[in-house]
């Protein structure tokens, strides 16, 4: 699934399914950044008919764009790094703050163990989780560690891995990945090496964007994957 799009077929990111793109959806669409600078690239989008996923059609020039994104990554530039608020039955909150909240009111975790947030950006989730589960010890993963300041001033912080998930040992009772598997080409596979460093009964909590209901997330250029709803 990692492979370059031909210009005949596309295959999906998510259920494999060949099909021929619309060469021009989207293609001259204006794009940013998700870190919210303007894109010096746009570039067409598929959706594919069998599942319904919306796509970026990869291309080498995209993943380079991509890469120079990365590089020069500033976490919620727009904000002054900080998180965007979401509305909550307690008003305007901070995103991370309502997940790791309604993460405890599920009842799936107990008071103590070992989380890993894996693209943890400067660290908005674990400051929310430190709060929610102040007893836990709090390790992360990103491709950078410019933040590695910000993430050690963090309660329970333990350490800090790089973007490599083979880096991660074994034994973490939960893992975090707020707005990550839409940047990865491989999600299965990335999500396959995780589970090997899970324990037996870790936990899973995943967010990602869904189209319909956020329809700007399409002008995102350097996401390859939007779900349907």
């Amino acid at each position: 699934m990692n492979t370059p799009i031909h210009s005949d077929q596309a295959q999906c990111h998510f259920c494999g399914s060949s099909f021929p793109p619309a060469e021009d959806l989207c293609a001259d669409l204006p794009r940013v950044t998700s870190d919210c600078r303007p894109s010096p690239r746009s570039g067409p989008l598929a959706v594919c008919p069998h599942c319904g996923l919306a796509q970026t059609l990869v291309t080498t020039g995209w993943r380079d764009a991509a890469d120079a994104t990365y590089r020069e990554y500033q976490m919620y530039a727009a904000a002054d790094g900080s998180e965007q608020k979401v509305a909550s039955g307690d008003g305007l909150q901070g995103r991370s703050v309502v997940l790791a909240n309604r993460w405890k009111s599920l009842d799936m975790l107990p008071e103590r163990g070992a989380l890993m947030d894996i693209g943890c950006g400067n660290g908005s989730f674990l400051r929310a989780f430190s709060t929610a589960f102040p007893a836990w010890t709090l390790s992360a993963s990103e491709t950078s560690d410019r933040e590695i300041a910000k993430l050690r001033a963090i309660p329970g912080f333990h350490k800090f891995y790089g973007a490599d998930p083979d880096e991660i040992p074994e034994g973490f009772d939960a893992f975090s990945l707020i707005h990550v598997l839409e940047h990865l080409e491989n999600p299965k596979a990335f999500l396959d090496r995780v589970r090997r460093s899970a324990a037996p009964s870790g936990e899973l909590l995943v967010e990602v964007p869904a189209w319909r209901s956020n329809p700007f997330a399409l002008m995102i250029a350097d996401l390859m994957r939007l779900i349907s709803a």
